[in-house]
């Protein structure tokens, strides 16, 4: 088995999230789930690099990282998480068979699904797809105002203001916007 350093897979940072069986069939010495012995021994590696676990999630083989920084998350961040919790996992041997493991920001779509997300991005642009249809739609994009009394508030590109409960939210992404230049002619 290469090792996380030797493994390319290891350093590769796909910007999607996968559908997961959280089964946790594999569970390490001790009763504790596969993923929150991950967990535990990721957390000291994040708080030295000062970074979030945005997600964490095993597959088959597959173990994704999701990691996460106010200021951001760099491809180097992602190498040097690879690098220190590769190894810890072979030595913990908390994986009973070989793996790939990858590490990632959440991306620039990333979901928003806690109060704390949506504190975060206010003032940015979001989708929000509903359960049930708000104004005759479920879909919304615009500008996240605020997070507040368990609801959204946001102004949609057509101007329209809304508050979607929280409950009401089947999904929440933000919405990258890209700086469009213009050359000037002259």
């Amino acid at each position: 088995m290469l090792s996380p350093l030797e493994n390319p897979i290891a350093e590769l940072v796909p910007l999607t999230l996968s559908v997961v069986d959280s089964s946790n069939k594999n569970r390490p010495a001790g009763g504790i789930s596969l993923i929150e012995r991950i967990k535990t021994l990721a957390a000291p590696y994040l708080r030295s690099l000062d970074l979030e676990l945005f997600d964490l999630q095993v597959s088959g083989n597959q173990v994704r990282i999701f990691i996460d920084r106010a200021s951001g998350v760099t491809l180097e961040d992602c190498s040097k998480l690879s690098r220190l919790l590769g190894p810890a996992l072979d030595v913990d041997e908390t994986m009973s068979r070989a793996y790939a493991l990858e590490i990632s920001s959440p991306g620039l779509n990333r979901p928003l699904r806690h109060a704390a997300d949506f504190l975060r991005y206010v003032g940015k642009k979001i989708k929000v797809k509903t359960y049930e249809k708000i104004e005759k739609q479920k879909v919304f994009i615009g500008r996240l105002n605020d997070f507040r009394e368990d609801a959204v508030f946001m102004t949609t590109d057509e101007g329209n203001r809304l508050r979607i409960p929280f409950d009401q939210v089947a999904k929440a992404c933000l919405e990258h916007e890209f700086a469009l230049e213009q050359k000037k002619r002259g």
